[in-house]
């Protein structure tokens, strides 16, 4: 019950938050529902609707229901594209395939079964119509019908001992009657299938095992070539002698060409006659190995016209050794052969595909051209055309895909790079640019990406077993057990035979038929047509070829498809109609299957004579016409002649089912002209105030006089006239909130008529055609004539003015507002034509206004009106035409509107219906203030004063006064403007600056003398009220009204002391980059702004000093001065103080003053630092903090100099003592915590910097003295961080035992450890090399000292070598560890001997040391210690320097001073 609850009132929080949500809102406090967020994007979507609605006339609202443009937004929703867009009629994933594959399997039992192992295995096949040869391993060819699977023949050579010999490949003439066979023992036999007898042995011409053999394209069957496993390519010539067949034959190439991989010869098209195909194309051969592809002619004299080798065809992206394969096909390309099927050499080489067009003869320079590419991601293993444009690859040793070439990338593969306008890519490379345009070199994985369309077919594994391969350099090649013939592949496997066939596409529907449906199979039948499924075989690919190839056979399909499917409803009706739950919507899917196919294949004829039959024949005709509304609604019809008696059946439908609103919309899309029964449609109509079906069928109709524009008005009229139906006009207002059938049964009143009526009138004046369509030059004076003649008849203004005033006048402004009507109108008066002007008509309307005083608001709507005529190019180039109506009028609407107000006011006013949309309710005053705005240019200088003065005073009352500003400063009355700016409640005060600025533009040529200083004297009288209003424009103001008197506009504001600092504070902001320009310049005095801006600057401290001092804040432009004046001194002036002192140079009042404030700092605001808080009631700008970083920054600027040097320093820190004793707490709590924090951390920041420039012996000396109790923590890296001498470290460890307390005493021992040793030289002592300071307090160095008494920071030193080495190409510089300042070069020893003797020194030292000093003790006890240490000698871990040359180095190190070096060379000085 809890749950129920808070359900119901997170709903009811939900309905609020929607409710009072406001249009411009995106978000809602708390994620909603999915209900929840359509209910309120429901909600947003009505307010946004509303909004726009209010602000629409009502006849705006008719008259954008009524466009065309209105018409079609709703078609569009009641619309259903049901057999196009819906996924239900999709082929399913597994059925979208284009091979057939089928197992030939009796074909294969004969041919590898053990039975017939007499022949030997089969070893290379070929082919050709529905035999198959198959080559076998001992010599015999063996003949199979592919049909049957029964072996027909057997091809055997004469001579035994070829029949030993392994067959390696075949070959069909084009005209089937012979074969040519390779053996391995290099002969090649020929034989005539159809005498089935072997023609010829040729034994001496190929030296060892033939790889290939193809017969040319010539017509005779007697020229062919053969090639080697050498390498060598021979053309052969048969001839028939007199008792036997002769061959004579001759080398192609003179030099062999290694790995031969492929031989591609060009034939003609399937189906062509050879005489097509041209001589000079005849006998063209393209040759491939694994680095080169040559194309040749075979023709007498044997040439070649292409070669390429693998590295000009792409050199990095295709792999060394990789097989080139190569077959000729026909079809078209992405770019250059795009409408007309050309001959195409697809080669693939290793994971490319790329495309040549062979060119024509008579361009031999221009034969070979490319264009489209496709990678794919693995090694091309077999390339070979199955149909025009559609290409068979096999990828991976087993699967096959299918392409279709005008999908291919366009170009060439070979370019260096792709244009593209942008380059943002991660797989793209930038090579070069041009002109914005970049040259970009794109990836593997981004082309194989843009390649992946161009399959249409993937994933096709042909057999579960091995493809059987011949040997290429050492790679599987498929040249002889892959083959195809027409649509048609053969794949020869090691023990199977395997048949693929490219669907031909009517066996591909009649497969899909079978499957899925009729339904699938035409939208499978559609997708071919349209070009959406490509592939194919049989499908031309140019769209009108396509279309003729298809359409009949489709047509076919249509009907028997809707025969069965009806017969089959028949079955399932009668059944279901016996349960009683028949369902209609399978016959919908049939109609509209068939009038979208009808629709997509452009075939209406077909729609509506044989399909429409079909279903009439079964009396569907009813649901006929029901599912062809949509289309008709979305104007598939509008240009076609639909016949009679379809014509009629749709227009009976609609009538008998009383749908009168769908038959408008359906009659304007449809074409009448035809029509056998027009004139008893058109007596309906207009019985039934159809008024759009009635004007469509009007301007349809045959008769030129029923077409005519007075004859269609007067049949809308008459239609108009009849209806009694009466509504509110505020229904049409609200029209977004109706239902469709309130929205009906508003479009039948005589309102609805009316306004309607009106927007015809409208777009017959505009020109325009109802519903949509322009009207010729002619026809649009005509109309116009007509028109306006058809409106001044008899009551017709009268009706319609009774219907909306306001709408009636805004139908009429057309002939005013709308130049074309006035140019046309104007030229039909000037030629004497039509009579009636645009003044004739203003006359007509005063008549009507007299003759028809009972409507109440019409004299408000025509002066209205006439405001927005006046506005017209036509009047405003002469005013004189309508200067008396427009004086008239502009004071008859303000004080209607004015009456009407005051009546709103009173408690018992009530709005009648009628005054809601005309009248002064429905004014926007805003709008109308600036219509008259305007007007007044152009009629005020016509007006009389005393209409003036009217329109001033009425306009007064309804505060509009931009009109009266706009008289007043016509009038040249600027006090008056002024005045009114600033006191006018419907003008924004912002107004009247925009207002002097455009005066101040306007006044050199126009204001005189007298104007200027009246308009000056009054802005200083406002002054006051300007800087209120905006104190940044009025400084605007004054620099361009008042130039120099700043100073004195400053002074006048002294009585008002806070309005003077805002100005100046608002002045000095704005001008702030100017100022400081001027302040700061060497030459300042000169600039005549200096004085003022100095004067201005004193005067705002003095202002701040006195009224708010927090806001105080000197920068770095403010005279050194500014201050003098001020006798105050709390914390902010001494801070400012302070801050001046500092920049004039006067180091001992800036630090005192600094120091001073930071002593008067208090606890808790100290405290508020430490968490980075600071209370806005504190007496300081600063705080701890930044005052402490203050006092910082002048101790190192001023350190150089001797006589500040120690002593400011000393200051400071006793300074910061005080502060340290006067607040640290030794019991620490969490409040106190944070004090001491930041105390102790200040204290020790600055021993630590002050360590750098102080001696530390001074530094110890005052820490002694100052910290007398030793109850400061020192930090160990402060102690670490001084500069010792090997004699000052028993001081450094006295003093260390007495400043550290018992808290950190144990930081001795470290401190002791550490300075057991020491650097004995001068603190200034340089690197050699950087010539920098060699213990740099500032930056952790080790340092690196040599032999030769020369010493270097280690990065340093690193960097040289490393210089040194790439310079001096040596075969032993790597081993040679050098001094880079002298050259010279340590012992070069072997590692071992290194070692050895490494070993032997410390030995001896060990030896050595028990007799020392405890001093020398010490230090080579330290240093021994870190022997095994790759620090040591001046080396850090991870040390770029190999071993050899850290031995060598330490080696030398041993023989150094020991008085002059590093007792432990590893020293780091932060």
């Amino acid at each position: 019950m809890e749950k129920e609850n808070k359900d119901d009132e997170r709903k009811t929080l939900v309905k609020n938050i929607i409710n009072s949500v406001d249009s411009d809102e995106e978000e809602i406090l708390f994620e909603l529902t999915e209900e929840e967020k359509k209910e309120k994007e429901e909600q947003l979507r009505v307010k946004r609707m509303a909004e726009q609605y209010k602000k629409m006339q009502i006849l705006e609202i008719v008259q954008n229901n009524e466009k065309a443009e209105g018409f079609n937004q709703a078609i569009v929703e009641e619309a259903f594209v049901f057999f196009g867009e819906n996924s239900q009629f999709d082929i399913p994933p597994e059925d979208k395939k284009m091979l057939k594959l089928e197992q030939l399997r009796k074909l294969s039992e004969v041919a590898y079964s053990v039975n017939e192992n007499a022949y030997g295995q089969p070893c290379a096949v070929k082919l050709y119509m529905d035999k198959l040869y198959v080559g076998c391993s001992l010599g015999p060819v063996r003949v199979f019908d592919i049909k049957t699977g029964n072996q027909e023949n057997i091809l055997i050579p004469k001579k035994k001992k070829v029949f030993t010999s392994r067959v390696t490949c075949i070959d069909i003439s084009l005209t089937g009657d012979r074969l040519a066979v390779g053996y391995t023992n290099g002969k090649v036999c020929i034989f005539d299938l159809i005498k089935s007898k072997i023609l010829i042995e040729i034994d001496d011409v190929c030296k060892t095992e033939v790889n290939f053999i193809k017969f040319l394209s010539d017509t005779s069957s007697q020229c062919l070539m053969a090639a080697d496993k050498r390498g060598f390519i021979y053309r052969i010539i048969i001839s028939k002698g007199l008792l036997k067949y002769n061959s004579k034959s001759c080398k192609i190439i003179e030099k062999p060409i290694p790995d031969l991989s492929s031989i591609a010869v060009l034939k003609p098209k399937e189906g062509m006659p050879y005489e097509v195909l041209e001589v000079s194309y005849m006998n063209i051969t393209a040759v491939a190995s694994t680095n080169r592809l040559v194309i040749y002619y075979l023709n007498d004299p044997i040439a070649d016209f292409y070669s390429v080798i693998r590295e000009d065809f792409s050199k990095n992206f295709i792999k060394e050794g990789s097989l080139c394969h190569l077959d000729w096909g026909y079809g078209i390309t992405p770019t250059i052969s795009r409408e007309n099927s050309k001959c195409l050499l697809a080669i693939g080489w290793d994971k490319v595909l790329q495309i040549a067009i062979l060119g024509s003869p008579d361009e031999p320079y221009n034969m070979i051209s490319f264009d489209g590419y496709y990678i794919c991601d693995y090694p091309i293993d077999r390339v070979q055309f199955i149909s025009d444009s559609v290409i068979m690859i096999l990828v991976n040793k087993k699967e096959v895909r299918l392409l279709f070439i005008p999908n291919f990338l366009p170009g060439s593969f070979s370019k260096e790079g792709i244009m593209l306008k942008e380059a943002e890519d991660s797989k793209m490379t930038i090579v070069g640019a041009y002109n914005g345009v970049f040259q970009v070199s794109l990836g593997e994985d981004f082309l194989r990406d843009l390649s992946l369309k161009a399959e249409v077919d993937t994933g096709v594994s042909l057999l579960n077993g091995n493809i059987r391969y011949s040997e290429t350099a050492e790679k599987q090649n498929f040249s002889h057990s892959i083959v195809t013939h027409e649509n048609q592949i053969i794949v020869l496997g090691q023990n199977e035979l395997l048949l693929a066939k490219l669907y031909h596409w009517e066996d591909y529907l009649e497969y899909i038929k079978k499957k899925c449906g009729w339904l699938v199979c035409l939208k499978a039948a559609l997708d071919i047509f349209s070009g959406d499924i490509k592939g194919y075989y049989g499908v031309p690919y140019i769209s009108e070829d396509r279309e003729e190839a298809l359409i009949e056979r489709l047509k076919e399909l249509v009907l028997i498809g809707i025969a069965s499917m009806i017969q089959s409803f028949y079955g399932s009706r009668r059944q279901s109609e016996n349960n009683g739950n028949f369902d209609l919507q399978r016959d919908d899917n049939a109609i509209k299957v068939a009038i979208e196919f009808c629709h997509e294949i452009d075939s209406f004829d077909f729609l509506f004579n044989q399909i429409f039959a079909e279903f009439q024949s079964e009396g569907f005709e009813d649901k006929f016409v029901e599912n062809l509304e949509p289309f008709i609604l979305s104007g598939y019809f509008k240009e076609i002649i639909i016949p009679n008696a379809v014509l009629k059946k749709i227009c009976d439908y609609y009538f008998e089912n009383r749908k009168y609103h769908i038959l408008e919309k359906i009659a304007s899309c449809l074409d009448f002209t035809q029509y056998e029964y027009l004139d008893e449609l058109t007596v309906v109509c207009s019985l039934k105030s159809l008024t759009t079906t009635l004007i469509h069928l009007t301007i349809t109709s045959n008769q030129a006089e029923d077409r005519s524009c007075w004859t269609i008005l007067r049949k809308v009229y008459d239609s108009f006239k009849s209806i009694n139906k009466q509504i509110n006009l505020e229904e049409i207002k609200e029209w977004y909130k109706k239902s469709k059938d309130e929205k009906y049964s508003i479009t039948s009143s005589y309102q609805y008529i009316g306004l309607k009526f009106m927007h015809i009138i409208s777009l017959f004046l505009r020109g325009e055609r109802y519903p949509e369509g322009k009207l010729t030059l002619d026809q649009h004076e005509i109309y116009l004539t007509q028109t306006i003649e058809f409106i001044f008849e008899n009551q017709h203004a009268f009706d319609l003015l009774n219907v909306d005033e306001r709408s009636f006048f805004i139908m009429m402004s057309e002939l005013y507002t709308n130049k074309t009507v006035c140019r046309v109108l104007k030229n039909l008066n000037d030629q004497d034509i039509f009579h009636i002007t645009h003044e004739i008509i203003i006359e007509k309307f005063k008549e009507i206004i007299n003759s028809y005083a009972s409507l109440k608001n019409l004299k408000f709507e025509f002066s209205y009106w006439v405001i927005k005529i006046a506005n017209c190019e036509m009047y405003r180039l002469d005013p004189q035409k309508i200067i008396g109506l427009i004086n008239e009028s502009i004071i008859f609407v303000l004080y209607e509107i004015y009456d009407f107000n005051e009546k709103k006011k009173a408690s018992n006013f009530e709005l009648k219906p009628e005054d809601k949309f005309s009248g002064p309710n429905d004014i926007n005053l805003s709008d109308l203030e600036q219509e008259i705005l305007d007007l007044l240019p152009y009629y005020s200088k016509y007006m009389e004063h005393e209409e003036l003065s009217e329109i001033i005073e009425i306009s007064q009352k309804l505060l509009i006064d931009k009109i009266r500003i706009y008289i007043y400063e016509d009038q040249k009355d600027f006090e008056q403007c002024i005045q009114t700016f600033l006191n006018s409640k419907g003008c924004k005060t912002q107004d009247v600056f925009q207002w002097l600025h455009r005066l101040y533009i306007k006044k050199r040529d126009t204001l005189e003398e007298e104007s200027i200083t009246r308009i000056k004297n009054e802005i200083i009288r406002v002054i006051q009220d300007f800087i209120i209003a905006d104190s940044v424009k009025t400084s605007q103001v004054i620099d361009e009204w008042l130039p120099n008197q700043q100073i004195e506009i400053i002074d006048k504001l002294s009585a008002n002391e806070e309005l003077q600092l805002k100005y100046l504070s608002d002045f000095i902001n704005e001008r702030e980059a100017e100022i400081s320009e001027v302040m700061k310049s060497a030459v300042k005095f000169q600039n005549p702004h200096f004085n003022d801006y100095k004067y201005f600057l004193k005067l705002h401290i003095k202002l701040l000093a006195k009224l708010d001092c927090r806001r105080i804040s000197i920068k770095d432009y403010y005279p050194i001065d500014c201050l003098d004046d001020i006798k105050d001194d709390n914390a902010i002036i001494k801070e400012a103080r302070a801050f001046l002192y500092k920049r004039c140079g006067d180091i001992d009042n800036s630090l005192t003053i600094f120091l001073s404030l930071l002593e008067e700092i208090s606890y808790d605001e100290i405290k508020q630092d430490g968490f980075h808080n600071k209370k806005d009631d504190s007496k300081f700008t600063l705080s701890f903090s930044k005052i402490y970083t203050e006092i910082c920054q002048l101790c190192v600027k001023w350190t150089s100099i001797p006589s500040y040097k120690d002593k400011i320093w000393n200051q400071v820190l006793r300074t910061l003592f005080k502060i340290k004793k006067k607040y640290y707490v030794k019991e620490e709590t969490k409040k106190t915590k944070a004090v001491n924090t930041i105390i102790f951390s200040k204290i020790s920041e600055f021993l630590l910097m002050m360590s750098r420039y102080v001696d530390f012996r001074e530094v110890i000396k005052l820490l002694l003295e100052v910290d007398e109790g030793a109850t400061f923590r020192y930090s160990k890296k402060w102690f670490q961080s001084l500069f010792v001498s090997k004699a000052d470290q028993e001081f450094l460890y006295k003093s260390a035992q007495k400043l550290l307390n018992n808290e950190n005493s144990a930081m001795v021992d470290s401190i002791v450890d550490k300075y057991q040793h020491g650097f004995k030289g001068t603190k200034n002592q340089t690197c050699d090399l950087c010539k920098g300071i060699l213990v740099n307090p500032y930056f952790e160095r080790s340092l690196v000292f040599c032999m030769c008494k020369h010493h270097f920071h280690r990065k340093c030193y690193i960097e040289e070598v490393k210089l040194i080495k790439t310079l001096e190409v040596r075969p032993d510089i790597e081993k040679r560890f050098q001094c880079p300042i002298c050259r010279k070069h340590n012992v070069d020893i072997d590692e071992k001997q290194r070692k050895d003797r490494m070993k032997q020194k410390r030995s001896n030292r060990r030896r050595n040391r028990k007799g020392t000093d405890t001093r020398n003790s010490s230090s080579e006890g330290s240093r021994s210690s870190m022997n095994n240490n790759d620090e040591e000698y001046g080396f850090y871990n991870n040390s770029k320097l190999d071993e050899v040359e850290k031995i060598n180095y330490k080696l030398k190190m041993k023989a150094f001073d020991e008085d002059y070096y590093l007792s432990s060379p590893s020293i780091v000085f932060p």
